[in-house]
């Protein structure tokens, strides 16, 4: 199984991030690494990684193989390997996945099935 790592990513680290100033509605498919800093409406279906920045607004149902939210999220999350919702992170939906890690002080409003399988 994948470890959940509780490491800060360094926006540096990542090949495509998605400004603050953004402000997108579409159909998302990414297989590299994401981050969004910004608003996203739409739907998101990748094989990479997604990451949600403390001041992101995101309104899609979302696949991806890992997830690690600091913002908002409105939708449903269904990932490969985890997710990960830091204190700061607001998910409205449902979470599936293998593994899921909340911290203290986040908000979750939805229904969580751990699948406890990659």
């Amino acid at each position: 199984m994948a470890e959940i790592h509780s490491e800060r990513v360094k926006e540096k680290d990542i090949d495509t991030v998605m400004g603050v100033d953004i402000d997108f509605t579409g159909d998302l498919t990414f297989s590299d690494p994401l981050m969004i800093k910004g608003r996203f409406s739409g739907e998101i279906n990748a094989t990479g990684v997604l990451y949600v920045e403390k001041d992101a607004h995101i309104e899609a149902d979302i696949k991806a193989r890992q997830v690690q939210v600091r913002g908002e999220i409105i939708g449903d999350i269904l990932a490969e390997e985890y997710v990960q919702l830091f204190s700061t992170a607001k998910v409205t939906g449902d979470i599936v996945a293998p593994k899921v890690k909340m911290e203290n002080g986040c908000f979750f409003s939805g229904k969580c099935h751990m699948t406890g399988r990659e």
